[in-house]
């Protein structure tokens, strides 16, 4: 992919068609490593604050108490993770310049604690939306930031690129618009052999972890099952059809990321 010499950032064009063709596209270093460790670092005062949890008692990590982000989740320590120019960048190549809304501040807070219990492929695949609205014009996309190191196994949510192309056949064929929820979700999964699979990953040889990053075609649609892992600062920008699941983090370290909705203007 073709690079800006002096920022090092993908140009328009690139965007453009690589998220057309997968429905995904990383941007590395987007925010910097300081304006992550911020984020990072009032997350886990705020944890603290909730469940006693701390960064560097691997004792506090033990079990996963449910925590209320609400009081955090607006906070404008998270408003880089959108207002930076490599992400302002990739959504005018998306959305066109001008053709997307300015967030509010905050983000969806994505924490989770590593678990004892080996690492088993998700079956709760899902988009954040049901299958009534146009893959094309894209309504929204959805970013996926990292405030912390994730790495393989680590928690770094799955995505099935290239899935969009398959939902906007797929809800062309149906007789009538269908929302969200599960069942539906579901009978997406299951209208494909190569998609069914993945709901079995508890009855898969290594809890079907050789999938990952194994990739397929479609109906010609080219599709490949991807584990979301990077550094502080990264990004990944995902159409909102593209259909994904949260995943054990059973790594060394706990998952902190950030999910943030960009809607068409």
């Amino acid at each position: 992919m073709r690079r800006d010499p002096q920022t090092g950032t993908m140009q328009k064009v690139d965007v453009r068609s690589c998220f057309e063709a997968t429905g995904v596209v990383r941007l590395g270093s987007a925010f910097t490593a300081g304006q992550a460790a911020a984020m990072r670092n009032a997350m886990w005062r705020h944890a603290e604050r909730q469940a006693g949890l701390r960064p560097a008692d691997p004792a506090d990590r033990a079990g996963s108490p449910v925590l209320n982000w609400q009081g955090l989740s607006r906070d404008p320590v998270f408003r880089p993770l959108a207002d930076n120019q490599a992400v302002s960048g990739a959504l005018d190549a998306v959305f066109g310049a001008g053709g997307w809304r300015r967030p509010r501040p905050g983000a969806q807070i994505l924490f989770s604690l590593p678990e004892p219990d080996p690492w088993v492929l998700p079956d709760g695949w899902h988009m954040d939306c049901g299958f009534d609205h146009a893959t094309w014009p894209v309504p929204a996309v959805k970013l996926f930031a990292f405030v912390g190191e994730v790495g393989p196994r680590g928690g770094g949510t799955m995505v099935l690129s290239g899935t969009h192309r398959l939902v906007d056949r797929y809800r062309e064929a149906l007789p009538a618009p269908v929302g969200a929820g599960r069942e539906n979700w579901l009978a997406f999964m299951r209208h494909h052999p190569w998609l069914a699979r993945l709901l079995d990953g508890a009855g898969l040889p290594d809890h079907g972890r050789p999938l990952v990053g194994e990739a397929g075609a479609i109906d010609g649609v080219p599709v490949q099952v991807v584990e979301l892992t990077g550094s502080p600062g990264d990004v990944v920008i995902t159409h909102l059809h593209v259909f994904h699941a949260r995943s054990p983090d059973t790594g060394p370290a706990p998952r902190l990321m950030l999910g943030k909705e960009i809607r068409r203007a």
